[in-house]
């Protein structure tokens, strides 16, 4: 990996699993290797459709193949192709044997200033969007492969939703965010919103939204979070 991909061989993050293309008669061919998924992707997130709840708790059964070489002296048809066939067939059995998750969905992503990812389009890899780019400027293509038919129900499958669920405040600044301080909401602005929200229909019980909140702004605030 050094030697010949772009990348080299490292480093990588979270769960990793490292493969070898080995033929008995020629020797090492070329190698993969997977890693944990990207925390968040734009594109993926929407094809999956998984809230944020979701997100957290499956995010470890989405693995990324973040290396995939082939050595370039190497001039087989359709070599791989067959590579990616052969190892996603045990993929998930190893993922489990090594780390007790089984994941449902693998995705590369694929620069195209140096490839076009044939091979796994080849391989019935599911091109879904590309990346930001934020990294180097250069938005990547980002591919997935179902490892089962029930994929999307698995990821999207949430724990229930329940006040008690995160840990409690140690010293809250009001009432508010002593009695919600332990609800399941992971943007800090969603938690200061249900505080305000609060404490508006707290002061004016009676009041319909847009009297309770005060403001125009306000109340298209408190809209804006109960939609969600």
């Amino acid at each position: 990996m050094d030697h010949y991909h772009c990348l080299g061989s490292g480093p990588m993050c979270g769960a990793q699993i490292r493969y070898l293309v080995k033929s008995s008669i020629y020797g090492i061919l070329g190698g993969l290797s997977f890693s944990s998924a990207a925390w968040a992707l734009k594109a993926r997130d929407q094809h999956i459709g998984w809230t944020e709840s979701a997100r957290r708790t499956n995010l470890n059964r989405v693995v990324c193949n973040n290396r995939f070489l082939i050595v370039p002296t190497v001039r087989v048809k359709n070599l791989a192709s067959h590579v990616l066939s052969l190892v996603l067939r045990r993929l998930n059995r190893d993922c489990e044997q090594r780390y007790h998750v089984r994941p449902v969905i693998v995705e590369p992503f694929v620069n195209p200033t140096y490839f076009n990812g044939t091979c796994y389009k080849a391989a019935n890899w599911n091109y879904i969007g590309n990346t930001a780019g934020r990294r180097d400027g250069v938005p990547k293509k980002i591919f997935l492969y179902y490892l089962c038919s029930h994929w999307q129900e698995t990821l999207c499958a949430s724990p229930p939703i329940r006040l008690g669920d995160m840990p409690p405040i140690q010293e809250p600044a009001h009432w508010a965010e002593e009695e919600f301080g332990t609800a399941r909401l992971y943007d800090t602005r969603l938690k200061q919103r249900l505080y305000t929200v609060a404490r508006d229909f707290y002061n004016r019980p009676q009041a319909n939204m847009s009297e309770a909140c005060g403001s125009r702004a306000r109340t298209i605030s408190a809209y804006r979070f109960f939609s969600k």
